[in-house]
Parts: C-alpha cells; sequence; structure tokens
C-alpha cells in the first residue's frame, strides 16, 4: 500500500511524455477514464431548499451538485474557486430567499450564489481563510448568519453576508466545529469545540462560561419542538443528552462507546424519534428519545456518514451523505433505502494493485470500497463482502501465491482472501488495536507483514497469526510505504512524515537519511538495484550507491508541485513516473532515469492526480487517479460508466 500525505483530498494520477522532455500535443490523448462499475461519490453536505423542498444543493467530490426533483438526478453547479488546496465543505440554502445559497469553504472566502447556484462569488469577511465547518441562518431574522471554522471561532453577519463580525473571540476560541440555532427560542445559539459546548441567549453578544465539558463532540442536536433538549454526538464517548438546556448531562447510547458518531438529527415532528450515523457506515433511530436504538441499514455501508438531513415537511424522508456510495434517500422513516445519484457516480481513488503473476487482475480501494478488475481494468465488480471499517487503507497481494491478498482499513483492521478476493476472514484476533493506517508485504518473504495500527509500528513473521511492537519505529503514526531492498531483504527503507528512514536489521532498528522532508515512496531500478530513486513532497531523489546517499534528481519538475509517488517501469529502470497535484502540473514522465522531467497529461480531466501505478506485465498500461475517477493509458471500446446501483 502507498499511502498519499495530502490524505483529506485523496487524489489519483498518471503520465508520461516525449522523448523531447516537453508537454505532450493536446490533440494526443493518452488518459482514458476506466472505472466502469465503481460507482461512487462523496456527499459532505446537503441542504434543502425551505421554499420548494425538491430543490437540494450538496457538496460532492470537491464540487457543488442541484437537484430541483427531490434528488432524482444532479447537475453540477461549478464554483470557480481558484485558491490553492481550495475545497468546498459546507452549503446552507437561505430560508427566506430560496436563490440565496452560501458556500463554506477550506483555504478560500465564503462563497454567495443570488441566483439558485448558477453563478458563484467570493464574499470580504474581513477575516483570513479559514476552514468553514457549518452556516446557520437565523430562522426568525431575515438576513441573519452564522458561519463557524477552524481558526476563526464564529463569525456573524446581519445584512446577508455584507459585512462580519466575530462572536466571543475570547471566549471561544478559535476552533469551532459547529454552530446550531435554536428552532424555538429567538436569540438562542450553540456553538461546540472538540471538548465544549457553549451557549448563547443573546445571539451570539455573550456566552456562558464556563462552557459545558463534552470529550470527543462531534455533532449536537436540538429537539425542534423543546429546545432544552439538546443531544450532543461523540467520537467513542456515547450521547450526552441534556434536558435542561444543557446544564446538566446524562448519557446515553451504551452501544456508541467504541462508535464515532458523525450525524445527530432529531425529527420535527416527532421529539421522540432520531437518526444517527456513524464513520464505519452505520445507520441507527431511536423511537423513544435515545434510550434504545436499532440500526436500520442492516450492515455497515463500508463508508462514513458524513450528514443526515430530514424533509421538512414530510421527516419520513431521509437524506444520507456518505463519503463513497453518494446520496442515500429513504422516503418510509430509514427502512428501505436506495441511492440517488444519477450525475454524481464519479469514485475517489485510493490506491491499485496489480496482481504481478496475472496483469490482467487488478484490485482497487476507492471511496465505495473494494474493486476487482480481471480485463486490466475495463471493467469492476465490488469484492469487499465481509470486510469492516470506514476506509481500506491498503493493498497487498502475495507475489508468490496471487490468490492470498491482504487488506487493511480504518477501524477494522487487516483481513486476508485466500480465493482472490471472493470470501475474507480477518486476522484480527491478535492485533492491538483495529485502526490500521498502513500495511504492506515483503515481496521476498509474504509471510512478513508490516502495518501502522493505531501509531505502533507492528511486524508479523507468519502471515498475520502475531505481531511483534517494534518500539524503534520510524516516527510513530506517519509511515507512508516500506520497501525492501532488493540486494538485502533485511535492509528497508520507511517513507514518513518525518523523512526517509533506513532499517539494516529488518525493522528492528532505524536510522534516518539525508532526506528529512515528507518522503512518499522509495523505487528501485529493475536492471541495477544499487540504483533507487525516492518521491519526496517536494523533488524527487536518486540514490547511485544503494540507498546510502542520495541526490536530487527533479530537473523540469515544477518546483511549486507537490509529489505525491514515483514509479518506475519494471522492464526499463530508465523510464520513470511521477503524480504530482498543485500547479497544475499533473504527471510527469522521465526517459534518461530521472535526468530530465517532462509532463503527459492529454486526456486528464485535472492535472492534480495523487497517485499512479504500472501495470508490470505491460509497462504501457499505466493507471492514475484525479480528483474523480480512474485514468489508464489504455483505449477500449467505450468507457461509459454503468448507472449507480442500490446497496
Amino acid at each position: 500500500m502507498k499511502k498519499v500525505w495530502l490524505s483529506l483530498l485523496i487524489l489519483g494520477f498518471f503520465a508520461s511524455f516525449l522523448p523531447s522532455n516537453s508537454s505532450i500535443a493536446q490533440n494526443d490523448q493518452v488518459w482514458h477514464r476506466t472505472d466502469t462499475g465503481m460507482w461512487a461519490a462523496d456527499v459532505r453536505s446537503i441542504s434543502i431548499d425551505a421554499q420548494n423542498h425538491d430543490t437540494i444543493y450538496i457538496v460532492n467530490n470537491g464540487t457543488v451538485s442541484k437537484s430541483i426533483n427531490a434528488g432524482a438526478t444532479w447537475q453540477r453547479m461549478p464554483v470557480g474557486m481558484t485558491e490553492e488546496y481550495s475545497s468546498p465543505m459546507v452549503i446552507a440554502a437561505d430560508p427566506f430567499n430560496s436563490g440565496h445559497v452560501l458556500l463554506g469553504t477550506r483555504n478560500a472566502p465564503l462563497y454567495q450564489s443570488l441566483n439558485d447556484g448558477k453563478d458563484w462569488h467570493p464574499l470580504n469577511t474581513g477575516f483570513p481563510y479559514s476552514e468553514d465547518t457549518s452556516i446557520a441562518f437565523d430562522p426568525f431574522i431575515p438576513g441573519t448568519i452564522y458561519v463557524s471554522g477552524i481558526f476563526q471561532g464564529v463569525l456573524k453577519s446581519v445584512d446577508a453576508g455584507e459585512s462580519w463580525v466575530r462572536l466571543g473571540a475570547e471566549t471561544l476560541g478559535e476552533h469551532i466545529y459547529g454552530v446550531v440555532v435554536d428552532p424555538t427560542q429567538a436569540g438562542t445559539l450553540i456553538a461546540f469545540s472538540e471538548y465544549d459546548i457553549y451557549r448563547s441567549t443573546d445571539a451570539g453578544s455573550t456566552w456562558a462560561y464556563p462552557p459545558l465539558h463534552v470529550f470527543r463532540t462531534r455533532t449536537v442536536a436540538i429537539d425542534p419542538q423543546n429546545s432544552q433538549i439538546m443531544y450532543v454526538g461523540t467520537d467513542r464517548n456515547k450521547i450526552a443528552k441534556s434536558i435542561d438546556g444543557g446544564q446538566t448531562l446524562t448519557w446515553i447510547g451504551d452501544q456508541f462507546v467504541d462508535k464515532d458518531i458523525t450525524s445527530l438529527v432529531v425529527d420535527p415532528s416527532n421529539s421522540n424519534k432520531l437518526y444517527l450515523g456513524t464513520a464505519d457506515g452505520l445507520l441507527f433511530t431511536s423511537l423513544d428519545a435515545g434510550v434504545s436504538w436499532a440500526e436500520i441499514n442492516q450492515k455497515s455501508l463500508h463508508t462514513r456518514i458524513n450528514t443526515i438531513v430530514l424533509e421538512p415537511v414530510h421527516p419520513e424522508t431521509v437524506y444520507a451523505g456518505t463519503n463513497g456510495l453518494g446520496m442515500l434517500k429513504s422516503l418510509d422513516s430509514g427502512l428501505d433505502w436506495q441511492t440517488s445519484n444519477v450525475g454524481l457516480h464519479y469514485p475517489s481513488v485510493f490506491e491499485v494493485e496489480v496482481d504481478a503473476n496475472n496483469p490482467d487482475t487488478v484490485f482497487s480501494a476507492s471511496s465505495s470500497g473494494l474493486f476487482k478488475s480481471t480485463n486490466a481494468g475495463l471493467t469492476w465488480q465490488q469484492v469487499d463482502t465481509g470486510i469492516t471499517g470506514s476506509s481500506i487503507s491498503g493493498i497487498a497481494i502475495n507475489n508468490q501465491n496471487s490468490q492470498e491478498i491482504y487488506i487493511s482499513s480504518y477501524g477494522g483492521g487487516i483481513f486476508k482472501s485466500e480465493d482472490g478476493g471472493s470470501t475474507w476472514f480477518s486476522l484480527n484476533e491478535n492485533l492491538p488495536y483495529l485502526i490500521v493506517r498502513f500495511m504492506t508485504l515483503n515481496p521476498t518473504n509474504p509471510q512478513i507483514i508490516y502495518a501502522e495500527v493505531r501509531n505502533l509500528f507492528l511486524i508479523s513473521t507468519n502471515g498475520g497469526l502475531d505481531w511483534s511492537d517494534y518500539n524503534s519505529a520510524p516516527y510513530i503514526g506517519a509511515i507512508a510505504d516500506i520497501t525492501v531492498n532488493p540486494l538485502n531483504a533485511d535492509i528497508l527503507f520507511a517513507s514518513t512524515i518525518n523523512g526517509l528512514m533506513k532499517s539494516t536489521d529488518a525493522g528492528l532498528s532505524w536510522n534516518d537519511t539525508s532526506i528529512s522532508e515528507i518522503a512518499n515512496n522509495v523505487v528501485f531500478d529493475p536492471g541495477d538495484p544499487n540504483v533507487a530513486f525516492a518521491s519526496s513532497a517536494s523533488t524527487i531523489y536518486k540514490s547511485i550507491d544503494n540507498g546510502a546517499t542520495w541526490t536530487a534528481s527533479a530537473v523540469g519538475i515544477d518546483p511549486a508541485s507537490w509529489i505525491n509517488n514515483i514509479v518506475v517501469n519494471p522492464q526499463d529502470g530508465q523510464v520513470l513516473y511521477v503524480a504530482t497535484q498543485n500547479g497544475q502540473n499533473g504527471v510527469y514522465q522521465s526517459l534518461n532515469a530521472g535526468a530530465l522531467w517532462g509532463k503527459y497529461n492529454s486526456g486528464m480531466p485535472n492535472n492534480n492526480v495523487g497517485f499512479i501505478a504500472i501495470n508490470p506485465g505491460d509497462p504501457s498500461l499505466l493507471y492514475a487517479a484525479p480528483t474523480l475517477g480512474l485514468y489508464s493509458t489504455k483505449t477500449w471500446d467505450y468507457f461509459t460508466c454503468l448507472p449507480v446501483v442500490s446497496r
């Protein structure tokens, strides 16, 4: 598994360039979409127009989409953000003006549309760019808006966004995860950080202090019929409930003690009815004000539930935005669900692994789960039944027995298949934690597995049955990749957030190398194992002495690029490819062992590429994942996505 450090924007890529190392001619298309069957969409935020409930706005896959038919179909509404590393985060429609929509962002200003999302323009709040976490329109006073964010606290506008003031700077601090307006008491607000909940009864002029302390707060819901009742969803700390406006708390929901609660809402027509979503894809409902809970989707969806929204007039219509399945919709209070993704079917692909013994067999981890292709990526079939956790963090194929495949997941642990991915069983009996951020096999001895498990560097020497904790691991909690030296299996290179580290005793101890910046991966020249290449965040390094020393080798790569990973042609060590983002540079190729680089991006929808993979059986076949979808350099007869299907 090769992890990319810019994980909040999981991207993908691939490229090559002309021998002159100049940009390839744009009429020579080399990249083609290749994710048929890999349906997906990431829905982060949902807002229903209060005056026309068939009109819904969502933030999905780094953009904004709109439906005018209650989610039956969607149309993208380009915002036009140009700021570096910017992305939409949260959206809200004005309850008094259905054409007025606000969009909160990361690393960009607030954006506003006055014509139903057709056109957008930035708003100058007078404060530095932040990561906006919530937008709340005051239901009593038109034009009054509250926006919370990381690094900005809570901002308020009383003139529909023309001017802004910061509320409670000394009391609230900078890191506010959300602001909620009391739907029944004018001027009453709740603002919450990760550990504190603040209450104001004068529209934010003052805040009660000291705040209410709740560990790992994730979401807050106020009963629309009785604002004295409040629920607090937490990360692995159950649910806190208050019946006196937040003055005191009781704890409910014992079954959520090990769950990350991401969304919690109260039915506006029935105070006893609640909905809850978790980071590992579970949906629950309560019919007795939180005393008991029943799971309503039967099994984990293998994806994060980002948000739950109820249709205001017909609350039996429930929308759930997910981190891979897109929009889910239920018309019967959650008993039955269907996907509602026409127009949204673009997966975010994290990783591609090709079977070295059968190059037509390819596995891909995406925001929708684990997929397998038996025709080199032409079509895909989902193969993750039995795998749990919120997202897949690693794929490893035994190069001595292709039927053996290992999968790691965030929150689910490690799983193994002995039949090529048809069935899976867990290897978690002796695993200390289930949060696995990284996992890979030793290619010389596939019984040796390296894993980062909740900030611990672990090694198994018997195929995952037992694990040893190595306290001298490279910079705990920050491993992107581990590469085994082809000349000596005891020599390992660990790419970490703190630089490239080297072990000469099979991982028992580690030492720094001259590469001290963020390192992504290492590859060796197949024809000369003394020659190695390392990708860091800002450049490419080359070693000609088996990794003892390293020198920069990135002529032709834009210095502004963020480099994600490097691959080498397994049949020709002169040919290298690099995936980059930032600066619209995309994929680079070198035909002379890294001496000079050029772009190779024709056909890619954008030039933000998160990783690249190469097919060992056909090195001309490359796989790359831009912001949306999966692309390859092979041309098939068609590349039309199949319709999104229900799970």
